[in-house]
């Protein structure tokens, strides 16, 4: 929804955006919290170290997915200031986010492989490449957009939105190799 909500002009799509990317963090917190509560109960229980274990590495991973949806809720608010001060992104700008952003999804794509694979090794490798494609296309992002500034090709509010969303699709990347 993130990169929908980008490139919105519209009022009443951006506002329905805008209320889906809020409906689901709400979602998240709630998926969150049930989770948190099943884990505990299945904690009181004596367990094995290994099932105690496991167990801890579940709240690591629910914590983490709420995580997500909180950047995600991050952004939108970035968005939405970005958009209230009509600092506009250069179609090369909108080009790089969207280049993040794509290389996120195949994260998130790779670590729902991951769980559903039982953490194979071959997923492993896959999903650390992926982090690493992200991690150096993130400091790609961020030393052309300081360039841009520099060259005075975007003004300081437009580089400061941009390097705030390249921030928090940094702090998603985290999180989900957390996850894996």
């Amino acid at each position: 929804l993130i990169p929908a909500y980008l490139l919105e002009k519209g009022h009443d799509k951006a506002d329905k955006l805008r209320k889906d990317i809020y409906r689901f963090e709400q979602q998240s917190d709630e998926l969150d919290q049930q989770i948190t509560q099943y884990l505990t109960r299945i904690a009181e229980n004596d367990l094995t170290r290994s099932n105690s274990k496991r167990i801890t590495n579940m709240y690591k991973m629910t914590s983490d997915f709420e995580r997500i949806a909180d950047h995600c809720i991050e952004m939108e608010n970035v968005i939405w200031e970005k958009n209230k001060a009509k600092a506009w992104f250069s179609q090369q700008m909108r080009d790089d986010l969207f280049s993040i952003f794509n290389l996120l999804e195949i994260a998130m794509i790779t670590l729902n492989e991951l769980i559903s694979k039982d953490f194979q090794p071959e997923s492993m490798n896959k999903a650390k490449v992926c982090e690493d494609q992200i991690n150096q296309l993130k400091e790609q992002l961020i030393h052309s957009n300081k360039q841009r500034f520099d060259t005075g090709e975007t003004n300081f509010e437009q580089a400061a939105y941009f390097n705030e969303l390249i921030y928090h699709c940094g702090r998603i990347n985290q999180h989900v190799m957390n996850i894996n």
